[in-house]
């Protein structure tokens, strides 16, 4: 059973008849797959095992200087870029699982992909991902139009990954969907539309997502702290249930406080993203070789001490039973 989320293009199993998305590639040989992918993205690569048959299919559309793509290999595929990218990459998993040496990610979730890094990432045979590719010069066009100055560093870093329920899962979702609608009619202000619409969209971006190099990060440097040091406990006692008391404790804050620290910075309660993190710990331990604890074990070795929660909450969140996940497992 996969875990689905929203789609980003209309309702589900079709492409409305309004759209922008056009469909590239359809194929079952990896090595076109591989030939567009390069043409399109940060030059990569891509490991598929030779006992698999990909099911690719790729499809995209472009609006003003932004490019939307959305891959599907149909089986488990693991990449690496192997240089720096050039551009900012919002990345939004529709469908499927996604895995990186520390970190799980269920759909919903996002992902920013910021100009320089060099990404390495796993992905499930049922997996969809959708990307929004921002040129470096749009963006710091848009950031220099909004602050008049340059950032804390040559680039602005935005926060790597949002939770599913986070406000920025939330727009990009709704972003995409939003820019694959706007109409094009063949008439000379297509293109005035179009620019105005991805300037629009691109301010939103610079506004609202959190980075790490703000021009007025020092505004928020006290929150930041807060939630910072209540992340680094959690990650530190994984084989915990902690309570909102320890972490108002470490954090030395309220519990009001840190509540509300949460839902600003990450959009979820810090109960919640520790049961999250929690349950990605579980399943890279079901899902990646070696391991050989029972599934009884990886449930307790993430702070599940009553089996039938970890079951019920694994379920919730992955769309499948822990067992099931066992059965799966790969090499990593």
């Amino acid at each position: 059973m996969s875990s689905e989320f929203i789609p980003l293009d209309g309702a589900p199993g079709g492409w409305p008849a309004t759209t922008r998305w056009r469909t590239v590639l359809e194929t079952q040989t990896a090595d076109r797959a591989m030939e567009l992918l390069q043409s399109v993205y940060t030059p990569h690569a891509l490991n598929i095992p030779r006992d698999k048959r990909v099911r690719f299919s790729y499809r995209e559309f472009e609006l003003g200087a932004l490019h939307c793509g959305s891959v599907e290999y149909g089986c488990d595929v693991s990449f690496a870029t192997t240089v720096p990218t050039d551009y900012l990459n919002l990345s939004m998993l529709c469908r499927g699982y996604a895995k990186t040496d520390d970190r799980v990610f269920s759909a919903g979730d996002a992902a920013a992909i910021n100009i320089g890094d060099q990404p390495a990432m796993r992905l499930s045979a049922d997996s969809r991902i959708v990307n929004l590719k921002i040129p470096a010069s749009d963006l710091m066009k848009t950031c220099k139009m909004l602050y008049g100055h340059s950032w804390d560093g040559d680039t602005p870093r935005f926060k790597t990954w949002m939770d599913a329920q986070s406000p920025e899962s939330r727009w990009l979702q709704s972003a995409v969907a939003c820019l694959a609608q706007v109409p094009h009619t063949g008439h000379s202000s297509d293109v005035d539309l179009a620019s105005r619409v991805s300037e629009g969209l691109l301010m939103q971006l610079v506004l609202t997502w959190p980075t790490d190099n703000h021009p007025y990060k020092s505004q928020d440097l006290a929150t930041a702290s807060i939630v910072k040091r209540a992340m680094d406990y959690i990650e530190s006692s994984l084989d915990q249930a902690p309570r909102l008391e320890d972490l108002a404790q470490v954090t030395g804050v309220g519990i009001r406080t840190l509540h509300r620290a949460f839902s600003n910075h990450v959009g979820i309660s810090p109960i919640r993203y520790a049961l999250k993190r929690r349950l990605e710990k579980a399943h890279l331990m079901l899902t990646t070789s070696p391991c050989s604890l029972t599934v009884a074990e990886v449930a307790t070795a993430a702070g599940f001490h009553n089996f039938g929660d970890f079951s019920a909450s694994y379920r919730q969140h992955f769309g499948e039973l822990p067992s099931a996940a066992r059965k799966r497992r790969k090499p990593r």
